[in-house]
């Protein structure tokens, strides 16, 4: 049992990056912190895209395991503000397949959180009616679904510019 208790305790340390959730920018830093993680799947599609799938989606259970398991042991006002692997996880799905070069980097971050932050009437009931939803889901799936979009933007503005 005790186990477990150390185990739910690191997760909430991963999750919340020690804390990092709880400053003001901690998301946007947080954020930063994505680029080794999609650094680390554009090699790892070099070596094979079967493999980079593979990564992504072990990459993204283990993310989601981490977070329940935060979410189980959090005894603070608002946890889904302080978790910050999210963010993670949803750019990691924005830049999943895009060409990398920084500059397409850089705008991709500046897009998602522009999408993040500043939403429509329309994407916000969406975005609402996520984050009702219970425990990891309710976490998650917000920023995985701004990950798609911006993707999907990405995919679109570079296949529009070549």
């Amino acid at each position: 049992m005790h186990i477990w208790e150390n185990l739910k305790t690191i997760s909430f340390q991963i999750a919340t990056i020690k804390g990092l959730g709880k400053s003001k920018f901690g998301s946007l830093i947080a954020s930063c912190l994505a680029f080794p993680f999609i650094l680390g799947l554009y090699f790892v599609g070099h070596l094979s895209p079967i493999l980079l799938h593979w990564a992504l989606l072990l990459g993204l259970v283990f993310f989601l395991v981490v977070i329940h398991f935060a979410l189980r042991v959090a005894n603070i006002e608002d946890p889904k503000k302080a978790i910050v692997l999210d963010q993670i996880m949803g750019l990691m799905i924005a830049f999943w397949r895009v060409a990398f070069r920084w500059r397409v980097m850089v705008f991709g971050f500046i897009v998602f959180h522009i999408f993040n932050n500043v939403k429509t009437p329309s994407y916000n009931k969406v975005i609402s009616k996520l984050e009702r939803l219970p425990g990891v889901l309710g976490v998650v799936l917000p920023d995985l679904l701004t990950g798609v979009l911006v993707n999907i933007f990405l995919q679109l503005m570079l296949w529009a510019l070549s």
